[in-house]
């Protein structure tokens, strides 16, 4: 861990934007990254470089303040694997009792079981909330912006360094909401599909109609490392006994976590030439990116559902750390991946079957790339016929 203790709080801005910088043209250097990634890297420096220039001298300002400074500096890096834990701002954390979800650049709160349309937060349209909560978000692609903006149209830390009233919420029929504030943390997983999770488990696996089996791969959290191992041991053994010749991989929703733990899966996948599909959507992220490349890699498997949360280029692992005080730790870049021999085209990497997702659907519950997903594999099985 770099410490930057006993600096000014202007020279830890410098430095901090230093290092991270330094070991992205590093990286940069070492992959040969292609031009476009290059030059695109250049210019975001420039723009961090000249947003220290603008601040001046921040030496004096209370440490939420320079919190507040840090963390729109970070975020215009573009990159969604940096990271600062400011101590207070975990402790002060509260979220909103009432629910909002962000879909297709409109959000909705959840009330009485349905989604109605968001219009304002207190006196703000909901528009300009969400501008002015962007600066201040880590992300590299907008599916991604779209995920980070759930998560902190939910949360009270943006509200209150931008200051805005989240007492009340206004829907699209004039109805107003009165929030509450709660230190419980509302799990999103259950609004989007893969609605066939059970027991609050991020895996399991089942058998749709003879012979497709669902494997649903929504964590590869490496806590989990040895749970998951002995899933994919059931898994194998149930394609054993019912002669399974179809699967479908159904990695939406996933974080990340350790990028290897489904490869004797993909492997064993392979061996019993097993064909199927992977399902995907905008939460895939990290290691999560990975399931899905090795499944196009080893499985040739077709991608269908939403565009990932992240691009075919990008930095991640973020397991370097510069700590500023007790209090505040900042997690920077330590490696760089490239997926444009897999997924040719930049930006967020996109499924080979787009189905889009609407808010119809989630009210409804209806999985509507599941389905894309079963019609695709019995059209396939009825072309071997």
């Amino acid at each position: 861990m770099e410490s930057l203790r006993n600096l000014p709080k202007t020279e830890q801005l410098f430095y901090v934007a230093k290092i991270i910088k330094d070991k992205s043209l590093a990286l940069m250097k070492e992959k040969s990254a292609i031009e476009e990634f290059i030059k695109n890297q250049m210019e975001i420096n420039k723009n961090v470089d000249e947003y220290i220039s603008c601040l001046g001298n921040v030496d004096a300002v209370s440490d939420d303040k320079f919190y507040e400074y840090l963390t729109k500096m970070l975020a215009k890096f573009h990159n969604a694997h940096l990271g600062v834990r400011y101590k207070k701002e975990v402790e002060n954390r509260k979220y909103l009792n009432q629910h909002l979800l962000c879909l297709n650049n409109k959000v909705y709160a959840i009330c009485d079981e349905k989604l109605l349309e968001v219009k304002k937060i207190g006196d703000k349209p909901i528009e300009e909330i969400c501008q002015q909560m962007t600066p201040f978000i880590f992300y590299e692609t907008n599916e991604w912006l779209d995920v980070q903006l759930c998560k902190y149209l939910n949360m009270t830390t943006l509200y209150d360094i931008l200051d805005i009233d989240y007492s009340f919420i206004e829907l699209e029929n004039g109805q107003k909401l009165k929030v509450d504030t709660t230190k419980d943390y509302f799990n999103f997983l259950k609004c989007f599909p893969p609605y066939d999770l059970t027991d609050d488990k991020p895996y399991n696996y089942y058998l749709i109609q003879p012979n497709i089996i669902k494997i649903n791969y929504i964590t590869c959290d490496n806590k989990l490392k040895s749970d998951i191992e002995k899933f994919f041991e059931e898994i194998k053994e149930r394609i054993e006994k019912e002669d399974i010749k179809n699967y479908i991989l159904d990695v939406r929703g996933n974080p990340g976590g350790n990028s290897e733990i489904i490869l004797p899966l993909l492997h064993y996948l392979r061996g019993k030439n097993i064909t199927g599909v992977t399902l995907t959507d905008n939460r895939v992220f990290s290691s999560g990116t990975w399931a899905v490349r090795y499944a196009k890699e080893i499985l040739n498997t077709t991608l269908i559902g939403q565009p990932l949360g992240q691009g075919n280029i990008r930095f991640g692992q973020s397991s370097g750390k510069i700590e500023l005080s007790d209090d505040l730790i900042i997690c920077y870049l330590e490696k760089l991946f490239d997926f444009s021999d897999v997924f040719k085209k930049s930006g967020a990497i996109k499924p080979d079957i787009e189905v889009p997702l609407t808010i119809e659907d989630l009210q409804n519950k209806k999985d509507k790339t599941l389905a894309t997903a079963l019609e695709y594999i019995k059209n396939k099985n009825r072309e071997k016929i």
